[in-house]
C-alpha cells in the first residue's frame, strides 16, 4: 500500500482508499475541515453541526470502478445537498440528524 497526499492506493490505481480524521486538526478547525473536505469536496454536501463543541468525525472511503463505500463515525449534524452541489436533474435530498 502506498500513501500520497492523503490517498492510499492498494495494488493498482483502480482501488483508492481515502481517510479523514478531524483529530488531525486543531479543535477550533475540526468542523470547518470536515465541512470543506468531506462535505463539500468529497460528497458535495453542506453540513450543519448541532454543536461544534467536542466535534469529532472520522471516515474511510474506498473507491473502485463502479463502486464506492464509506464507513465512519461523527458528531450529530444535518447533511443537505443544496442546489449549488447538484450537477444533474435529479432531486436533492437531506439526510436525517444522527449521532454516534
Amino acid at each position: 500500500m502506498n500513501a500520497s497526499n492523503g490517498d492510499a492506493t492498494v495494488g493498482n490505481s483502480d482501488c483508492v482508499v481515502v481517510r479523514f480524521s478531524a483529530a488531525d486538526y486543531a479543535p477550533r478547525e475540526r468542523f470547518d475541515a470536515w465541512r470543506e473536505i468531506y462535505g463539500r469536496t468529497l460528497q458535495k454536501l453542506d453540513i450543519e453541526p448541532l454543536s461544534v463543541r467536542q466535534f469529532h468525525a472520522e471516515a474511510t472511503l474506498l473507491r473502485m470502478p463502479g463502486l464506492s463505500l464509506m464507513a465512519g463515525r461523527r458528531s450529530a449534524a444535518v447533511y443537505r445537498r443544496s442546489r449549488e452541489f447538484i450537477d444533474h436533474d435529479e432531486v436533492g435530498f437531506t439526510w436525517g440528524v444522527t449521532s454516534s
